[in-house]
C-alpha cells in the first residue's frame, strides 16, 4: 500500500474552508422541509452527486503512526477534489443507496506518483430535524460499509525511476465510512424536488498494515425526479370545481346578455281595442249588487292596462211598468255606474262620458226577446293598448 496522507498546501486548504463557510451561510434560509410525505413510493427515489475533497490527510499518521513511519513522510502529496454519486431509496427517515465516485491524490516523492480510489458503497443514513420550527433543515447521520479499489502509479525499482516509467499497482480493501449530513430543501417544483447537502466522513480503509482514515468533505445536491403532482382533496376538488362553473355561467350569461343588449329589439307598437262589459240591474232598482259590482272593479282594471283610453257608460231599462219611468231609471242607473268608477278607482271624470237610452235602444250583444237583461249599465272601454 502506498498511500501517504499528509496536509496540502496551505493555500488549498484555506481556500476551500472559506467556501465551506460562504456556502453554509447562503443557504441557510426558510425552504420547504424535506420531510413532506410522498404519496408515492416512485417520490422517495432520489439521485445524488457531489464534490468531494480529502480534509486534513495528516490525521491518518496521527491515528496510525505505525503507518506513517513505514511510510515516511513527503510534503509533495496533494488531494485534488473528486465526485461521489449515488442512486437509493427514502422509506420515512431512512435512507439506501449505492455509491461510487473517484478521488485523486497527486504525488510527487520518490516513489508514488499518482493515486486514484474508486469506492464501491452501500449506504444507509437516518434523517432527523433539530429545529421543530425550521424543518427545511435536516441533519442526517450515515453509515456506509464496502470497497474500494486504489490504483497507484510509483516507481518499482531504481530502473524504472531512473527511466522515468512508473508502473500501476491495483488493489482492493475493506472501506467503512462513518459521516454526518446537513441537508437543504431548497426547491420543489411541479415534478421535481432538489435538495442541498455537505457532509463530513471519513473514509477508514483497513489492509493487512492496519486502518487508514481518510477525512472527506463533500458538497452535493439529492434530486427526486419523480414526484407526482398533488390533487386537492374531494370536497376542495367539487367546491372549486362548482365555483369554476359558476365562474363560466356568469361569465356566459354575461356574453349573452351583452350580445341581447347590443341586438336592437323589434319596435312593438300599440293597437286600439274595443272592450265591452255589461252589469245587470234587477227591476225597478238603481245600485246593483255586490256581483255586479265586481265587473265594475273589473272594468277598471281593464281600463288601467290601457296607454290611452276613454270610457263610455250607456244606460238601459226595460220595456216594463215603472214608477220612475224608463229614461229616469236608466239615467239613475249609469249615473251610480259612473260615481263608484271615479270615486274608487280615482279615475279621472272627463275620461268618462255617459248616456242614458230608456228603452229606445239595446245593449250590445242583447236580443229583442232577452227582455229581462236590458236593465243595465254597458261599459265600452277604447283606446290604444299593447298587445
Amino acid at each position: 500500500m502506498y498511500l501517504l496522507f499528509l496536509p496540502p498546501p496551505p493555500h488549498y486548504k484555506k481556500r476551500f474552508l472559506v467556501i465551506f463557510f460562504l456556502f453554509l451561510s447562503f443557504f441557510s434560509h426558510d425552504v420547504n422541509a424535506q420531510s413532506a410525505g410522498a404519496q408515492h413510493w416512485s417520490e422517495n427515489i432520489f439521485f445524488s452527486v457531489s464534490g468531494q475533497y480529502y480534509l486534513l490527510p495528516d490525521l491518518a499518521g496521527i491515528a496510525s503512526p505505525g503507518i506513517a513511519e513505514q511510510y515516511g513522510v513527503s510534503t509533495g502529496i496533494i488531494a485534488y477534489p473528486g465526485f461521489r454519486t449515488a442512486a437509493g431509496y427514502q422509506w420515512k427517515k431512512l435512507s439506501f443507496s449505492l455509491e461510487t465516485g473517484y478521488s485523486y491524490i497527486k504525488g510527487d516523492n520518490p516513489v508514488v506518483t499518482d493515486i486514484s480510489l474508486i469506492p464501491l458503497l452501500f449506504k444507509t443514513g437516518y434523517s432527523f430535524y433539530p429545529v421543530k420550527k425550521f424543518e427545511q433543515f435536516s441533519l442526517t447521520p450515515t453509515l456506509g460499509i464496502g470497497m474500494i479499489v486504489i490504483n497507484v502509479d510509483h516507481y518499482e525499482d531504481a530502473l524504472s525511476l531512473l527511466t522515468g516509467e512508473p508502473v500501476r499497482s491495483t488493489g482492493t480493501n475493506l472501506l467503512i465510512q462513518p459521516g454526518v449530513r446537513a441537508g437543504w430543501n431548497l426547491f420543489n417544483f411541479e415534478r421535481v424536488k432538489l435538495d442541498i447537502f455537505t457532509g463530513l466522513s471519513l473514509d477508514a480503509i483497513f489492509e493487512k498494515d492496519g486502518a487508514i482514515p481518510l477525512p472527506q468533505i463533500e458538497l452535493g445536491v439529492i434530486v427526486r425526479p419523480f414526484i407526482r403532482k398533488k390533487m386537492q382533496p374531494a370536497a376542495e376538488g367539487a367546491q372549486d370545481a362548482a365555483q369554476e362553473a359558476a365562474l363560466y355561467e356568469q361569465i356566459w350569461e354575461d356574453e349573452y346578455e351583452e350580445e341581447i343588449e347590443e341586438e336592437e329589439p323589434e319596435p312593438i307598437e300599440p293597437v286600439y281595442v274595443r272592450q265591452v262589459l255589461l252589469v245587470y240591474f234587477a227591476q225597478n232598482i238603481t245600485e246593483p249588487t255586490a256581483n255586479e259590482i265586481a265587473i265594475l272593479d273589473e272594468a277598471a282594471k281593464v281600463f288601467g292596462e290601457y296607454i290611452e283610453a276613454t270610457i263610455k257608460l250607456r244606460g238601459y231599462a226595460a220595456p216594463l211598468p215603472t214608477t220612475l219611468g224608463h229614461t229616469e231609471l236608466s239615467r239613475r242607473r249609469v249615473q251610480y255606474c259612473a260615481n263608484y268608477l271615479i270615486k274608487t278607482h280615482e279615475i279621472p271624470q272627463e275620461l268618462i262620458t255617459i248616456e242614458w237610452l230608456g228603452t229606445s235602444a239595446l245593449p250590445e250583444n242583447i236580443e229583442e226577446r232577452d227582455t229581462a237583461r236590458r236593465r243595465g249599465v254597458e261599459i265600452i272601454i277604447e283606446g290604444w293598448r299593447y298587445p
